[in-house]
């Protein structure tokens, strides 16, 4: 059977029998009233000072702009779909046509010139 802990309001850990020994009937009231919690094994041990994540910078959140679909019909699922689909269009159409420049740049090879290099980077 495996063995209860509980930790006490200073953060000693101590196992049910020896609660129940010291505290009799009273150790029922003491878990209720949340005096005593008991521990939960389920959780990572490891505390955030011994892994280091203290020092990590809090991540900066930033919301997304409002697109046509949300500005036209509103705030939803649906609209918000609409807007991420029709932004990955968008930019899949700019990078299909920054490798149409690097391919034509290719077909050239070593007889591309600065000017051709130059003309494709506008």
């Amino acid at each position: 059977m495996e063995e209860i802990i509980y930790i006490t309001p200073n953060g000693t850990e101590v196992d049910e029998a020896t609660l129940r020994n010291q505290f009799g009937d009273l150790f029922d009231q003491l878990v209720t009233s949340g005096q005593l919690k008991k521990k939960d094994f389920t959780q990572d041990t490891v505390s955030q000072s011994q892994v280091g994540t203290l020092d990590l910078p809090e991540p900066e959140f930033t919301q997304e702009e409002d697109g046509f679909f949300e500005r036209t019909f509103g705030k939803s699922g649906i609209t918000d779909l609409l807007d991420d689909t029709t932004n990955s269009i968008r930019q899949g159409f700019a990078q299909g046509a920054s490798l149409k420049q690097a391919l034509k740049l290719q077909r050239k090879g070593s007889r591309a010139t600065k000017e051709d290099i130059d003309m494709e980077r506008l």
